[in-house]
């Protein structure tokens, strides 16, 4: 699958409920991760621009595409 097919599954909805970012969130989150590395909850949410939970649901979709990977001691 090409990397922008991705990005855009990433940002559709999944059980009919339309997640508040899009693929451009998707996209900076991205970025923002390849550029500083590990980074916090908190810090991505300001850099990106959305809230905890939209945040959280990125991150859990991100996870499950295999792009990315969470500490489980920091969290």
């Amino acid at each position: 699958m090409r990397e922008v097919d991705v990005i855009v599954k990433l940002a559709s909805p999944a059980g009919g409920v339309k997640p508040r970012f899009t693929p451009y969130h998707v996209f900076m989150a991205l970025r923002i991760i390849a550029e500083k590395g590990p980074i916090g909850r908190p810090s991505l949410m300001k850099d990106i621009g959305l809230g905890e939970a939209s945040t959280k649901t990125l991150l859990r979709r991100m996870r499950s595409a295999g792009l990315i990977g969470i500490d489980s001691v920091a969290g």
